[in-house]
């Protein structure tokens, strides 16, 4: 059985190896130095970093965050009150192609419109088929391109309505 819940301090050393094992997925923009212990750190202090386990371990995680200024800010994406951004969306490969991702995704915008927030906005990389197939899945949008980061990635969104 699947739990979500909020990512607590001693969860910080499992979801770097997450992240770590993530990386070296084919369609991977992290690396062994993204996403570090300073963006767990982040994640947790401003409370936005969740996690998905399964009866004895972390299966996927991902934190929602105030969009950063530049690729998800401006003109592409539709106007919001309250928008926020997903960041480092996760799932163990052992644990990929059977639904975790869509589990933790659909989990994340519950999360982000109880929060009161109207909009959700991630950048994917343009080359992650994958990843793009899942977020149009549930409601994603594609809305413009950049560069940043030293990669190319899609810019997506989706609004949340009541």
């Amino acid at each position: 059985m699947m739990k979500l819940a909020r990512a607590q301090r001693q969860d910080a050393l499992p979801l770097l190896r997450l992240y770590r094992l993530c990386a070296n997925q084919p369609q991977s923009t992290w690396n062994e130095y993204y996403p570090s212990p300073v963006e767990v750190r982040e994640d947790l202090d401003f409370g936005g970093l969740y996690v998905l386990r399964d009866a004895h371990r972390i299966v996927a995680c991902a934190s929602l965050i105030l969009p950063e200024e530049g690729a998800e800010t401006g003109d592409v994406f539709t106007p919001a009150s309250k928008p926020c951004a997903l960041a480092r969306l996760g799932v163990l490969p052992d644990c990929q192609g059977r639904g975790y991702g869509k589990a933790m995704l659909c989990s994340m915008l519950h999360v982000a419109r109880a929060q009161g927030y109207d909009a959700v906005r991630l950048l994917v990389g343009a080359d992650n088929a994958p990843a793009i197939h899942l977020y149009e899945e549930t409601g994603f949008i594609a809305v413009g391109e950049t560069d940043a980061y030293d990669e190319h990635w899609l810019q997506m969104e989706r609004l949340l309505t009541a």
